[in-house]
């Protein structure tokens, strides 16, 4: 036996017109189930190791200075929460940082300021006290500028070609462009001197 499942409007919704209008806004509840469990499978397999590359390099050796330091740090991504926790723990990320903040949870993508909001009242830290290192130039720099905080634009030595691209002017500027993950340590013990 075969249930049916509604998936949109109601009993008697005014929108659905006779027989096969209402026949059409009806699945098998085996197929929805099927879809759903093929979804879920292909997150996992997107979650496994072995699809997605490891963490960028030094990313431990930075997560582990700072939390010696002292300095709370966290991780903001866009994507679902499931995919980007599982991520976050396969690579040995999540149990270097205070937490990962995914949009989902958020309700908001970057560049959207609510997700820096959100984070920043995890950790309980004021905007202007806060850095935020990315790669993408609108949704981690502007987003983080946006939201005001400090950025640190993170433009990999295999791409950068000695920096960020020369069409890649943001105002306000970032207050620092690195190539290595390796200085952001220096960075911060240069900012802490002032």
């Amino acid at each position: 036996m075969l249930e049916f499942v509604r998936l949109r409007g109601g009993r008697g919704d005014a929108g659905v017109q006779g027989e096969a209008g209402a026949l059409g806004d009806l699945q098998p509840r085996r197929v929805r189930r099927g879809r759903q469990r093929l979804q879920r499978e292909h997150l996992l397999a997107l979650a496994r190791p072995r699809c997605n590359p490891g963490p960028t390099e030094g990313a431990h050796a930075l997560l582990d200075t700072l939390s010696a330091s002292g300095i709370p740090t966290g991780i903001i991504t866009n994507g679902f929460s499931f995919l980007q926790k599982r991520k976050a723990e396969a690579h040995g990320l999540a149990e270097r940082v205070r937490f990962v903040l995914t949009s989902e949870d958020a309700g908001a993508h970057k560049p959207d300021a609510r997700i820096f909001a959100r984070a920043l009242a995890t950790v309980g830290v004021a905007a202007r006290d806060a850095w935020h290192v990315g790669d993408h130039r609108d949704n981690d720099i502007a987003g983080a500028l946006n939201a005001g905080l400090g950025a640190v634009w993170y433009v990999p030595e295999s791409t950068s070609a000695g920096g960020p691209p020369a069409d890649a002017a943001l105002e306000p500027r970032p207050f620092r462009v690195i190539t290595r993950l390796d200085e952001l340590p220096v960075l911060f013990e240069s900012r802490a001197g002032r």
